[in-house]
């Protein structure tokens, strides 16, 4: 698997990373638990954003113009996000977390030219938040 490169402590940090970086499987980023997520809805958000930084640093784009090679090994790591996306989904019955996370899944269907996959996507994202200038574009 391909991990992000960090220059210092500080930024592992940032996103919640411990330890050497390449062990990290962000598998144990989407790991929810039904049960605690219903009463703690803010362990989504900041699982969340955690996800979405790693996307981030993997190269994945949010932007439907932002052009990527994305390697098998990063298309992994996006289903395992958009897995424990729509599991949140699910549960909570409407969209919840880091909006970017939501415009880089939208992003993802769109590359593979999945129009109307691509199109929930950025509609959710809209959802989150009606006035988010990247959703609108």
């Amino acid at each position: 698997m391909i991990m992000p490169k960090f220059s210092s402590p500080v930024q592992k940090e940032a996103i919640g990373v411990k330890g050497d970086v390449t062990q990290i499987d962000i598998g144990t980023l989407v790991i929810l638990d039904e049960k605690k997520l219903r009463e703690n809805p803010q362990e989504w958000k900041e699982k969340s954003e955690r996800i979405n930084s790693i996307l981030e640093r993997q190269g994945i784009p949010k932007l439907i113009g932002e052009k990527a090679e994305i390697t098998p090994e990063q298309e992994k790591i996006v289903n395992k996000a958009e897995k424990a996306v729509r599991k949140v989904l699910r549960i909570f019955g409407k969209p919840t977390g880091d909006i970017d996370l939501f415009l880089r899944l939208g992003w993802k269907a769109y590359s593979h030219k999945l129009i109307d996959p691509a199109i929930e996507w950025f509609e959710k994202a809209l959802e989150i938040d009606p006035q988010n200038t990247d959703a609108l574009k």
